[in-house]
């Protein structure tokens, strides 16, 4: 159970991550 939390954090940390840069991205362009 815990890994399985751990792995799923991990994930959303590099989602939300790319989601911000790619807006970021959208705004400068």
């Amino acid at each position: 159970m815990i890994f399985i939390k751990m792995s799923i954090n991990k994930k959303l940390k590099v989602y939300k991550e790319t989601m911000s840069f790619y807006i970021i991205n959208n705004i400068i362009i």
